[in-house]
């Protein structure tokens, strides 16, 4: 019997419409595709590094396996999902329509665009029909399991639907070959559908020898495999038919590089992409720097907005920053801790006053799972964990969401609440143990409250919420604890070293790293993510109403009143922080912070944004702010809104968004415009 399509019957069965909640979900995730698929080769390894090669094939229509049985199903599906819709044009768009128009238009023409996803050292899919544990019947036959090759990377089981959400057919090809066979099979995710006897056939149908109650088998032997899916070495090929996705290369190299960057600087990983343009580009250990250093420069200098600029830097500049921590960790090597529950792990830290103050967390194989901005007294390091013990790498694993992207404590692991404090007790005290000897003292403003009216009128913008902060948290406003409300914090900061020109490359050699300093390599994008110094704060002395004095290195120096401040460069007055009074608070309307700004002088401004948490105060990512008053915006870099005017005695209102955790305390920073 010849191989063919077959869709197993549905009698009275639940019925299914083309919304497949695993498919639906990697639709909606960046980057899911090369992340999902580059996972599954790892696990799968037998030798590094593992190599993974992604090629857009042109595939003529007549060598599609079952082309003509798949058109006939996709017009049964069609069929039988619009027929209750009665030519109701939501309801059509609701049950598929435009995929079944598209799919259908696809396989009528001379060729079928379809994407090659290929590795090699890999195990292959080892199993087969009869072997419910193995490899090849998790991936084909089983919904819901843990990963194809074993509970290492994945554990949901629902990264196999991945492929699907970028087929425009619902269909992939899998050819696999092991130490001992070479096997070829098609898997398509439909709808219920009715065949020509009018009988019921459920969604999910293969492509291969059917054995009637046994079901479908693979096709074995290189000789009965269609000649574009042979393989000559051990290994899977994935093939997604009918894929149309716009910039893939450019999805498959960042999430490469951003999921990826520690697998491929240890040399597990090397990925390879065959260009449309011509040309293959292949990453690996020797040229991660390089490639990862390029493409941050090409992203930046394309970015056409400051939000834009800031995405980059979130996500190809701290990448940078962690392939820096991996390098030329301070002290020269990771700090390490056995940590109860999950045995031992490492930190890996690299410490520069311009670093962006996150955290990559990983687990085997070396995948990152998230990153975030992690609150102490060091200020400036980008750092990266890693647990890849047999124990700790299973109980991470059990404690991860389905998309892999979080470490959650709610998803039924015991302890997990636990574990994860541990985790975050280690990365916090491995990094306070670099910070500077000697932590300056905070100062709070004397009076900063008289400056600010008692109550407010409503704002301009009608927003609901509290229209000024109290004493009291709410779910609309946040204050910090143990410093007054509306106070500015003055930071006098140790020295510093000169900003180097080039803040996110190490040093080629680990000199000087023992400190904590920060080290530097010629070359590389000058575009990258780079964070202000704070200004310094002089001898701190008062002048005779109280208020804190801030002369000193970046400060004028003279007189304190009105126009005769102005110094150098710089026209008109010259604030400082003892001039300017702020109040802030979340605004669930605007689902952003409001910042409430008095000053006793006119001026113009930079403002210095940060965030502030029990161990300390973070620079924040401004994704952008507005006047209140005017709608009008305002000019943001990294955590800096530029240019902002005060007049003497006149209240300003600013709405600022923020990258990332939006209701927090903040406090500010005055600095001179210009």
């Amino acid at each position: 019997m010849g191989a063919a399509w077959l869709f197993p019957l549905n009698p009275g069965g639940e019925e299914s419409g083309l919304n497949d909640a695993g498919i639906e979900m990697f639709r909606a995730t960046p980057g899911a595709l090369a992340r999902e698929t580059l996972q599954n080769s790892l696990d799968a390894f037998t030798a590094y590094p593992v190599k993974v090669t992604f090629e857009l094939l042109e595939v003529p229509a007549d060598d599609l396996p079952g082309r003509e049985s798949m058109k006939e199903t996709i017009a049964a599906c069609r069929k039988y999902m619009l027929a209750p819709t009665k030519g109701d044009p939501d309801k059509q768009e609701q049950a598929g329509k435009k995929f079944f128009d598209n799919a259908t238009k696809l396989l009528d023409q001379p060729s079928v665009p379809v994407l090659r996803i290929r590795d090699e050292n890999t195990t292959g899919l080892e199993g087969g029909p009869h072997d419910e544990d193995s490899a090849w019947y998790r991936l084909i036959r089983k919904k819901g399991t843990t990963s194809m090759h074993g509970n290492k990377g994945g554990t949901f089981g629902v990264g196999q639907r991945a492929p699907f959400a970028f087929s425009g057919l619902r269909t992939i090809l899998y050819s696999t070959r092991t130490a001992d066979r070479a096997t070829f099979i098609g898997k398509s995710i439909l709808s219920t559908h009715a065949d020509a006897k009018t009988k019921k056939r459920q969604n999910v149908g293969y492509f291969g020898i059917d054995r009637g109650e046994d079901g479908v088998f693979p096709i074995e032997g290189p000789v009965h495999i269609p000649a574009f899916a042979r393989r000559d070495a051990v290994g899977t090929d994935l093939y997604i038919t009918g894929f149309e996705r716009e910039g893939w290369e450019r999805e498959v190299l960042w999430s490469s590089l951003r999921n990826f960057v520690a697998a491929i600087h240890e040399g597990m990983l090397e990925v390879s992409i065959v260009r449309k343009a011509g040309g293959l580009l292949v990453i690996r250990k020797e040229n991660l720097r390089e490639a990862l250093t390029d493409e941050l420069k090409m992203a930046l200098a394309e970015a056409k907005s400051q939000t834009a600029k800031d995405k980059v830097d979130a996500e190809l500049g701290s990448t940078l920053q962690y392939l820096n921590a991996l390098e030329v960790p301070a002290n020269g090597k990771p700090f390490t801790r056995d940590i109860e529950g999950l045995g031992e792990a490492k930190l890996f830290v690299w410490v520069n006053p311009d670093a962006s103050s996150r955290v990559m967390f990983a687990r085997k194989p070396r995948i990152l799972v998230n990153d975030r901005t992690h609150r102490t007294i060091l200020k400036g390091h980008a750092s990266v964990f890693l647990c890849e013990n047999e124990h700790g790498n299973k109980v991470l694993a059990k404690m991860e969401d389905a998309t892999h992207r979080k470490w959650a404590p709610d998803l039924g692991y015991p302890g997990s609440d636990a574990i994860l404090r541990r985790v975050n007790l280690f990365v916090r005290d491995s990094l306070e143990s670099l910070a500077d000897d000697e932590v300056p003292p905070e100062h709070d403003i004397e009076d900063l409250g008289r400056y600010l009216p008692e109550e407010d009128a409503p704002t301009r913008s009608g927003a609901t919420g509290a229209s000024m902060p109290t004493n009291a948290s709410t779910s609309d406003e946040t204050t910090r604890r143990g410093q007054p409300d509306g106070t500015i914090t003055v930071v006098s900061p140790p020295a510093r070293p000169a900003r180097p020109k080039n803040p996110v490359q190490p040093a080629p050699s680990s000199a000087g790293a023992g400190q904590g300093g920060a080290a530097q390599v010629p070359g590389g994008p000058e575009e990258g993510p780079t964070i202000p110094p704070n200004p310094g704060n002089g001898d701190g002395t008062k002048d005779k109403e109280g208020r804190q004095e801030k002369d000193g290195p970046g400060r004028p120096e003279g007189p304190r009143r009105g126009g005769e401040r102005g110094g150098d460069s710089h026209d008109g007055p010259r604030l400082h922080e003892s001039d300017v009074r702020f109040r802030s608070y979340y605004n669930a309307a605007d689902a952003g912070t409001r910042l409430i700004l008095v000053s006793s002088e006119a001026g113009t401004v930079d403002l210095r944004i940060f965030g502030i948490g029990e161990s300390g105060r973070y620079p924040l990512v401004l994704e952008a702010a507005h006047d209140v008053g005017t709608s009008g915006g305002l000019a943001v870099s990294g955590p800096s809104v530029l240019g902002v005017t005060l007049e003497a005695g006149k209240r300003r209102e600013l709405l600022l968004k923020v990258h990332g955790e939006q209701k927090l305390a903040i406090s500010v920073e005055v600095l001179p415009h210009g």
